[in-house]
């Protein structure tokens, strides 16, 4: 079993999203089953699932961990705060928390459906996946998973359908932002710190110094 980052996702796995999204909205369009906004229980985790629909989840706190088996090698996704986690319909994984710190999770359940026939497509004819990432524009994804509970948890006028579009812009960003993550090699984390610290507090004003103390730079 081997830690997941970045860098060794799989190609395959890459693919296998990018045929999906090359579908949308022309041939397939998705539905939002269920979409959450919480702190995991002291009893949360389970083994050996294997989901009909296709999920994401945005960390916006806490850890814990996925172990995930794409049918070709089993590895660990940790939950760390900013992270996005999608696994495709049909992958093997299990969850745990680390009691100290519990998750504080956004997940979203979700189908990929015909336009034509408005069936789901089977997960057995597809091959399982999973890919992570975190985004540059922590912020903003934080604020489009906001979005779509809201939409999803007010069941008003049109909310399925506005659910599906903002679900959609969502996953095309993070093909966006994986492609990034794969060809941007000199940014520096220390970097990502200090923007995601400003970028969750808007108001305050910092001076170069305490940008460097916070980055642990000069």
């Amino acid at each position: 079993m081997t830690m997941i980052n970045m860098d060794q996702q799989s190609e395959s796995s890459m693919d296998l999203f990018s045929e999906i999204l090359d579908g949308i909205p022309i041939s397939y369009h998705l539905r939002v089953h269920t979409c959450y906004h919480v702190t995991v229980p002291s009893h949360w985790g389970f083994r050996n699932r294997s989901n009909m629909d296709d999920h994401i989840i945005f960390i916006k706190e806490g850890s814990g961990a996925y172990v995930v088996n794409d049918g070709e090698q089993e590895q660990i996704i940790p939950f760390e705060k900013g992270h996005v986690i999608i696994v495709g319909s049909g992958t093997l994984h299990h969850a745990t928390r680390y009691m100290e710190n519990p998750p504080f999770i956004i997940p979203v359940r979700f189908g990929i459906y015909h336009n034509e026939t408005g069936e789901m497509l089977d997960p057995v004819l597809r091959r399982p996946f999973s890919l992570s990432f975190l985004p540059r524009q922590r912020r903003e994804f934080q604020q489009l998973f906001e979005k779509l509970h809201s939409y999803y948890s007010d069941k008003g006028a049109f909310h399925e359908s506005l659910c599906g579009i903002l679900l959609s812009e969502i996953l095309f960003r993070c093909r966006t932002g994986l492609l990034e993550s794969r060809t941007v090699t000199n940014w520096d984390d220390r970097l990502e710190k200090v923007k995601c610290i400003i970028d969750e507090n808007p108001s305050t004003r910092y001076n170069s110094s305490q940008l460097a103390a916070l980055s642990q730079l000069s």
